[in-house]
């Protein structure tokens, strides 16, 4: 990470706070497709018709940044690109964390941060958050930005959430007891039954 990005990313995060913004985290998927061009365009409108949030694009490791910049620049949208920094410190300045079939979905979980997972293609929730009730599933722009207002303010949603996201880290994050393995295994044999695979 180069100090220039540093200090962009701070300063964006101090100006979020000064202006009582809420960010939104999406962690990309690296599509650079009609795919990913739908997400983008969604969070767009979604931070353009609430005032309250802030999006923060988080680049996937091997991203090339041209294509979210030229999207960002078609867009004429101010939601910040973010190619190289720490992943977990942008999620402990999140307030949602948005990504499709990405497993950082898995880490905002043990982060305990909500969780909305788009899939406007119809490929399935593929590492189960929605399936397993601790994630918000959106299918549209307008299930999206539905999903966002929930996570901002439904209070009761909220709560029986983070109880299922208690549970689902309890049920799947290794703990030092000697039984990862056995977890895994129990894990990979649940997706392959899901997934109908023959054995």
């Amino acid at each position: 990470m180069s100090q220039k990005t540093g200090d962009a990313v701070e300063q964006a995060w101090e100006s979020c706070v000064y202006s009582n913004k809420w960010i939104v985290l999406y962690t990309s998927l690296n599509l650079h497709d009609e795919k990913e061009k739908m997400i983008y365009e969604a969070l767009d409108e979604a931070m353009k018709e609430m005032d309250e949030i802030f999006v923060f694009v988080k680049l996937h490791p091997d991203e090339n940044p041209d294509w979210p910049i030229r999207m960002k620049k078609k867009l004429k949208s101010g939601m910040a690109i973010i190619p190289k920094y720490d992943l977990y410190k942008l999620m402990d300045m999140a307030k949602i964390v948005v990504t499709g079939w990405s497993t950082t979905a898995w880490e905002a979980l043990a982060m305990n941060k909500p969780l909305i997972i788009v899939d406007f293609f119809d490929v399935k929730d593929k590492i189960d958050c929605v399936k397993c009730g601790v994630a918000l599933g959106a299918k549209n722009r307008k299930e999206l930005k539905k999903a966002l207002k929930t996570m901002l303010y439904g209070k009761k949603e909220k709560k029986m959430l983070f109880k299922r996201i208690e549970k689902y880290n309890k049920d799947h994050l290794h703990s030092i007891d000697g039984r990862a393995g056995e977890r895994v295994a129990k894990l990979i044999n649940r997706m392959v039954n899901d997934a109908n695979i023959p054995m």
